[in-house]
């Protein structure tokens, strides 16, 4: 809405002098205003005269805010008017009633009241882009993401929501999706998180963009409340988490139990053992939190307890961040003219593959990770499973991100060697102590001149392998010497290509 924009105002307050004071305001601005002094008489005019905006006093006699937005949504004639209650409330207990409805608190300045009736007609307008098919797109700090969700559920639209919003230090946007089926939302993914867990957090971006995909979504459905439960849990879940702020430690500081494991009470809550493993993998406190199956609000109680009790100590920066650098700054310099894989902006991410061969082997990846400088896991290293696909990531400087992928040493995964080797700059195989240790991906690597290290003591598989394989006691020994020799053949081709004098 314009500035100068005219709009039929009506003001339901008890309160005379209030409501002159504010009719005068407003009419002062070129907007034209109805004024009544009670609830009945404000459903009358609205049914009869149709204004634009309703400024409703939450102490206005005969009907309460929450009833009289009730009865206009009930009526084809007023269900689109936008709703701003106004009140001496306590702001954290609004009235909260549909996506129409916004609250300001008295005193109020006239410049604040227009400019939430700017906001709520842009919201109306809305509100009739999305009963129509096709895309919908615009901005969060339009048009809310629970305003959002609200339209489409009383529209009954189908299709995928995509959002997107810019963090600082990041230099890609970060992007997320909901699933919505006839207006009930179907699951959410935001980064690593999906369903529920996933949803509160976006609830709370309170910038970016979104773009409604039209269509059915092909997706399970992991989300079985009503549009209307998650957006109120949502708001619940983020004034807590607002209450328990100062309580939660930096995302990038690091974990670490207080006492033994075997000291740890029994009967703790399921959310409370899920943390306290994690920690034993994860460490920081953002990875905790990401890779808990639990909402934030619940991970975050359950850590700040832990603390509380001084069963968790926090370290400060993980030892992820400040552990031993993998390698020197210029073998991550060298390593930035490699071809690879793939390139996000400015950053360089270069993938080897890790063949495990039990999960004892797992277990001492990520016992062995620990102290490395910038290592990031995205899996349980701590699982009975062997798993199949990314482990995690190391980052060198801040141009370099080294992803280290699963794959297991089984014949089920035959078929999928050859596709990971090929992918892969280079390889780490763990054998585990055992003497006879081989692996068909290794060769398939070597014939493709990729670096590979063994790590541990094999004589009959170094034998086979021959001076090709890098044979190490250590697996951060054996990256570096992946590492090492990738960044020498790059500035060996960078010598053959460098002009001469």
């Amino acid at each position: 809405m314009a500035e100068n924009s005219s709009r039929r105002i009506l003001i339901a307050d008890g309160d005379v002098q209030s409501t002159r004071r504010l009719a005068a305001a407003l009419r002062a601005r070129g907007h034209q205003v109805l004024t009544v002094s009670n609830g009945s008489k404000a459903l009358e005019v609205a049914v009869m005269r149709a204004p634009e905006v309703v400024i409703y006093d939450s102490s206005c006699p005969f009907i309460d805010p929450a009833t009289y937005a009730e009865i206009i949504r009930a009526n084809p004639r007023t269900s689109a008017i936008p709703l701003l209650v106004v009140g001496n409330e306590d702001p954290s207990n609004r009235f909260r009633s549909g996506f129409r409805e916004a609250y300001v608190q008295k005193p109020f300045n006239v410049d604040e009241v227009l400019s939430r009736i700017r906001q709520l007609v842009q919201r109306a307008e809305a509100a009739d882009e999305v009963k129509r098919e096709g895309e919908l797109e615009g901005q969060l700090t339009q048009l809310p993401l629970s305003d959002l969700l609200q339209m489409l559920s009383m529209n009954r639209r189908s299709g995928t929501l995509h959002l997107s919003r810019e963090v600082p230090g990041m230099q890609e946007e970060e992007t997320a999706e909901i699933f919505v089926s006839n207006g009930f939302v179907l699951d959410a993914r935001s980064r690593e998180t999906k369903a529920e867990k996933a949803l509160y957090r976006l609830l709370a971006w309170s910038r970016g963009t979104f773009l409604l995909e039209p269509g059915e979504p092909r997706v399970e459905r992991r989300i079985s409340a009503l549009t209307e439960e998650l957006l109120l849990e949502g708001m619940r879940q983020q004034d807590e988490l607002a209450a328990l702020a100062d309580r939660i430690p930096a995302p990038e500081a690091g974990l670490a139990l207080a006492i033994d494991p075997d000291q740890l009470p029994d009967g703790l809550h399921p959310v409370t053992e899920e943390v306290l493993g994690l920690i034993e993998t994860f460490r920081r406190t953002d990875d905790v939190i990401d890779q808990c199956r639990a909402p934030d609000l619940e991970v975050v109680r359950a850590l700040t307890t832990l603390i509380d009790r001084q069963l968790v100590k926090v370290l400060g920066r993980s030892s992820g961040e400040g552990g031993t650098p993998l390698v020197s700054e210029a073998v991550a310099f060298a390593l930035m003219g490699r071809p690879v894989v793939r390139r996000r902006g400015r950053s360089l991410e270069l993938e080897l593959c890790v063949v495990l061969r039990s999960a004892r082997s797992l277990r001492a990846l990520g016992n062995a990770l620990r102290s490395v400088q910038g290592w990031r896991p995205q899996s349980d290293l701590s699982s009975r499973e062997l798993p199949l696909g990314e482990l995690g990531s190391i980052r060198l400087g801040d141009s370099v991100r080294v992803i280290l992928l699963a794959v297991p040493a089984d014949d089920r995964y035959a078929p999928i060697w050859g596709l990971v080797g090929g992918e892969s700059q280079g390889a780490i195989f763990l054998i585990d102590g055992d003497e006879t240790a081989f692996h068909p991906v290794i060769p398939h690597l070597l014939e493709r001149d990729r670096p590979v290290a063994v790590v541990g003591e094999a004589p009959i598989c170094l034998e086979r392998l021959g001076p090709a394989a890098i044979a190490v006691s250590d697996l951060p020994a054996g990256l570096a010497r992946v590492l090492e020799r990738l960044a020498r053949r790059q500035g060996a081709a960078a010598d053959r290509f460098a002009p001469r004098g």
